[in-house]
């Protein structure tokens, strides 16, 4: 079984897991244990003609939220970027800037670690990306691209 997102909450010992198609929560003592499983719904079950393409070619699309997460950004900077034990993403100028922004990612500086030797080009990609469209402001940003990517790396 593959945990796709867990989420803890520390009151009362609430814990809220996704997993496999299953939805468990469990409560503090006295209260209940409740799992849930979807009803199957063909539809939704039937495999997408685009994804099934992705699977063919051995590709996937890669979410810059899950890099985010799993990486351990989100430790530092924050799950809704505003900062911590890193500098706040939300509305900083520094992610506008796609060469700083991939540089930090790629290099790393100061107390970030770099993460270009763990994420490939489209993964690097795929985070850069999200973060500016999810903390970059309201003005259009320009693309990143991949070739951006690899200029950033040297």
């Amino acid at each position: 079984m593959k945990i796709i997102r867990g989420r803890t909450r520390t009151a009362f010992g609430l814990v809220g897991v996704l997993a496999a198609g299953l939805t468990l929560t469990v409560a503090s003592p006295g209260y209940s244990i409740q799992i849930a499983q979807p009803a199957s719904n063909a539809a939704a079950d039937a495999p997408d003609d685009a994804a099934a393409d992705a699977s063919a070619e051995g590709e996937a699309e890669i979410s810059g939220a899950e890099i985010y997460t799993t990486i351990g950004c989100a430790g530092c900077h924050g799950e809704a970027g505003g900062g911590g034990r890193g500098p706040a993403l939300n509305g900083s100028l520094g992610i506008r800037d796609a060469g700083h922004l991939l540089n930090q990612i790629i290099n790393g500086s100061g107390g970030m670690p770099a993460f270009g030797e763990m994420l490939s080009d489209e993964e690097v990609l795929a985070l850069a990306t999200w973060i500016r469209d999810e903390w970059g402001g309201r003005l259009p940003l320009p693309e990143i691209t991949l070739e951006d990517v690899a200029a950033a790396r040297g």
